[in-house]
């Protein structure tokens, strides 16, 4: 008697040669146990040969893949030991950003130090995520924003969520408020540019462009700061005229119904089965795994 054994179901097909053996009462128990082995080595066998299936690499192989010498693979050596750190472009502008905050900050709560001494009246950080954030498309919507606008959203460690909202509402109220009401109602870009590069150590703020580069250069040194300093002076058209990423668009995953096989009913042929209407795509109709069929012979 043959039953035909496809790793693609190994699972049933063992129960229906278990079921077969329980009912044939005459098998010797030297047939049973090795009938029983040979489905074990068999089951044992495909786990083997799937392992080397998903790990083989296809494809030709690339010959500069195992020459160290090869200008390709210095090249991948060479990205992967570039860090990412605080020289790159992008970490430089958000420590332009940071400095330009706490520029900001400074110089509305010193002016209103001198305008209205007797009241209590002080604006709180930024948000962090505001600085954090340097991509094209939010900066360029920033640099437009006026300053009013964006000192309310203030940083997440303070309870009074509304402070800087507040601050705005008493300046506004109050007769000598010109020169704060014309810092706030200016652009972030218009600021930047018009105040905050040309500030210096006599500036109201305490917190100027000079006074910053001071503490680059010490902390730093020279490569640093020269980079900051361009970074600073290109700015503004950098994010003004800068491209927006592209986003790679996810690959499309296609999904095959693999049957699954009755145990109870009776297979005689297996591409009988494949062969009907419920058979899957042309690409999975031999096994998965591209293992062959096996066949058990029992006596």
């Amino acid at each position: 008697m043959g039953i035909l054994i496809h790793n693609h179901s190994n699972y049933y097909y063992s129960k229906i040669i278990d079921n077969k053996l329980s009912a044939n009462s005459t098998l010797s128990s030297f047939q049973i146990k090795t009938n029983s082995q040979k489905i074990i080595e068999l089951n044992e066998q495909n786990v083997n040969m799937k392992n080397k299936f998903i790990t083989k690499k296809r494809g030709r192989k690339n010959k500069n893949e195992d020459n160290p010498n090869s200008k390709k693979s210095n090249k991948k050596l060479n990205i992967a030991k570039k860090v990412h750190d605080k020289f790159y472009n992008d970490n430089i502008r958000r420590k332009i950003k940071s400095f330009y905050h706490k520029y900001i900050i400074n110089l509305l709560n010193n002016l209103i130090k001198q305008k209205f001494r007797k009241n209590k009246v002080k604006f709180l950080k930024l948000n962090i995520k505001i600085t954090k954030d340097v991509s094209i498309e939010y900066n360029r919507n920033l640099l437009n924003k006026r300053i009013k606008d964006i000192i309310v959203d203030v940083s997440k460690k303070y309870q009074n969520k509304d402070n800087n909202k507040n601050c705005i509402k008493f300046i506004e109220a109050q007769k000598e408020n010109v020169e704060i009401m014309k810092i706030l109602n200016m652009t972030y870009k218009d600021l930047f540019t018009n105040y905050y590069l040309k500030s210096d150590k006599n500036d109201i703020s305490n917190n100027s462009y000079e006074a910053h580069k001071e503490i680059l250069l010490k902390k730093y040194g020279e490569k640093y700061l020269s980079l900051f300093i361009r970074n600073a002076n290109n700015f503004n058209e950098f994010f003004m005229n800068g491209k927006n990423r592209k986003t790679k668009k996810p690959k499309e995953v296609e999904y095959i119904d693999i049957p699954v096989l009755d145990e109870n009913k009776k297979v005689n042929n297996i591409d009988e089965y494949y062969s009907n209407k419920n058979k899957v795509s042309s690409y999975t109709e031999t096994d998965i795994f591209g293992i062959k069929k096996k066949l058990l012979v029992f006596a």
